[in-house]
């Protein structure tokens, strides 16, 4: 869940950026998000598959397979683990882009009904309708 809405987060700041700059580098933080995207989607399915393939609650559990579970499911955690760092540097390496696209309030001209600024509420930009 912290991952699906640290994502999501994330979601927005691309967002962003991909419509205020069309810039080399906000193609290429765009393709980076997709790129994570996926990966997230990946670790996130097979560690739904893992909990999905053990019944932990049955009585008749051996040793063994408590073992094989308890190996996998700390597998599958830690790739989660690891996306979400990964997540969270990509988010920290948006910083400058975020700070390109946030200067001021500027109107553009692809949508000439909304200004964009920055928001003192969140670290993102939001879309304001003037």
């Amino acid at each position: 869940y912290e991952l699906d809405t640290a994502q999501s987060e994330l979601e927005i700041s691309i967002e962003t950026i991909s419509a205020v700059d069309d810039s080399p580098e906000a193609r290429r933080a765009l393709a980076g998000f997709r790129a994570l995207g996926e990966r997230i989607d990946q670790v996130s399915g097979a560690y739904i598959a893992t909990v999905d393939a053990h019944d932990l609650d049955r009585d008749e559990l051996d040793a063994g397979a408590a073992g094989r579970a308890r190996t996998e499911l700390t597998k599958a955690k830690d790739e989660l683990d690891k996306a979400r760092a990964d997540l969270e540097r990509f988010s920290s390496s948006l910083g400058p882009l975020l700070g390109k696209a946030g200067r001021g309030c500027t109107d553009d001209h692809r949508y000439r009904r909304y200004r964009y600024c920055r928001s003192p509420h969140i670290s993102s930009i939001s879309l304001r309708k003037t």
